[in-house]
C-alpha cells in the first residue's frame, strides 16, 4: 500500500514537473507580452470577435452605429462609382445613366460625408456635457486639444506621408500622371499638420485635399 501510495505521488511531481515545462515553453517571453495588446490591434481573431460582437457597454451610443455604417457604405459606393468614371469608354451611356433616378444618390454622394461631421459635432458637444457635469462645468481646454490632435495626428501623418512620398509609385499608366499631387504637399504639408490648410489662398496648391 505505501508503494502504490509513492508511486502515485511519484506520477503526480513527474505530471506537475511536465505541465510546468510546457506551459513555461509556451509563454511569451516578457517584453514580447508588453508589446502583445499592440499586435492584437492586426490580429483577425481579435478585431473580428469585435465585430461579431452585439454587447454595448455602460456608456455607449449603440443608435450611433447604424448612422457610421450607413454613411460609410454610401462614401464607398460613391468612391466606386468614381473609380469606374475613368475608364469609361462610351460616354453616351454615363449620359443616360445620369438621368435615372435611383442614380441621385451617386450624384448627392458630396453630402455622405455631412453625416460625419454631424456625429463628431455630437459626440465633441456629450462628452462635453458629461466632463461638464462631473467637475462642476469646468473644461481642461489646453488638455482637451492636446488629447484631440495626439489621436487624430498619427494616422493623418501616415496617410500624409504615402502621399507625399508613395502614392505615385504606386500604380502607372496614361492617365495616372494626372494624379500626381505630391509636388503640392513636399512644399506645404505642414499647413495639414498644424490642421491650418483650410486657410490657404487661391495661390497656394492646397495638399490633400480631402483632408481640409
Amino acid at each position: 500500500m505505501i508503494r502504490g501510495e509513492a508511486y502515485n505521488l511519484s506520477n503526480k511531481i513527474s505530471d506537475e514537473v511536465l505541465f510546468n515545462n510546457k506551459a513555461n515553453e509556451n509563454k511569451l517571453p516578457e517584453w514580447l507580452e508588453k508589446c502583445k495588446p499592440f499586435f492584437n490591434c492586426f490580429c483577425i481573431f481579435t478585431n473580428g470577435e469585435k465585430i461579431i460582437n452585439t454587447t454595448s457597454s455602460e456608456g455607449q451610443l449603440p443608435c450611433l452605429y447604424g448612422i457610421r455604417f450607413l454613411s460609410m457604405s454610401w462614401v464607398i459606393l460613391c468612391h466606386s462609382y468614381t473609380l469606374l468614371s475613368i475608364s469609361t469608354r462610351n460616354m453616351v451611356d454615363v449620359t443616360n445613366l445620369l438621368n435615372h433616378w435611383n442614380f441621385e444618390i451617386i450624384l448627392g454622394g458630396g453630402f455622405s460625408v455631412d453625416s460625419f461631421f454631424v456625429l463628431s459635432g455630437f459626440l465633441v458637444a456629450y462628452l462635453y456635457f458629461k466632463q461638464c457635469s462631473k467637475n462642476g462645468g469646468k473644461i481642461p481646454w489646453l488638455y482637451f486639444y492636446i488629447h484631440r490632435y495626439i489621436r487624430l495626428t498619427p494616422v493623418y501623418m501616415i496617410v500624409l506621408a504615402y502621399f507625399t512620398a508613395l502614392y505615385t509609385y504606386s500604380n502607372s499608366g496614361p492617365q495616372w500622371p494626372d494624379y500626381d499631387v505630391d509636388a503640392n504637399c513636399k512644399a506645404g504639408w505642414w499647413w495639414n499638420l498644424l490642421y491650418i490648410s483650410n486657410f490657404q489662398s487661391e495661390k497656394i496648391t492646397v495638399c490633400l485635399g480631402a483632408g481640409i
